[in-house]
């Protein structure tokens, strides 16, 4: 079984190596640019270049043209988000404000006598005593 496998490695081996050595050598293939050297080369013609800068030029555009509204998005968004953290702080003052508050008590509740019943009509108002 081991021996089985070490071939099968060793073959695995053999063959990667024998591809890469044919992708290195040989003539080039038909319509491949090559160099002065018989090189292959990545070298644009002037054409391909002013063709590339065409599209560069198209992406530049349509990128600037994102870029704005995303900018707007965000200046919206910032925006928006001033406005909530101002009313959130103007929420909280109020409801410190309400809390904090004394409440005035009135100025007959305190002459009800103990036997008064829970709820009786006092000052015009109608009191809850407690106990």
């Amino acid at each position: 079984m081991i021996f089985l496998k070490t071939a099968l490695s060793s073959a695995a081996i053999a063959m990667f190596i024998g591809t890469a050595s044919f992708a290195q050598g040989g003539n080039p293939l038909p319509g491949e640019r090559v160099d002065a050297q018989g090189m292959p080369t990545t070298r644009s013609t002037p054409a391909e270049q002013a063709e590339t800068a065409r599209i560069n030029k198209q992406v530049g555009v349509s990128n600037a043209a994102v870029d704005a509204r995303a900018a707007a998005g965000d200046a919206q968004y910032q925006a928006q988000q001033q406005q909530y953290q101002g009313q959130l702080q103007q929420n909280r003052r109020s409801s410190r404000t309400i809390r904090t508050a004394p409440r005035p008590m009135p100025a007959c509740r305190d002459a009800m006598p103990p036997s008064a019943p829970p709820i009786i009509a006092a000052c015009g108002r109608i009191v809850i005593q407690s106990g």
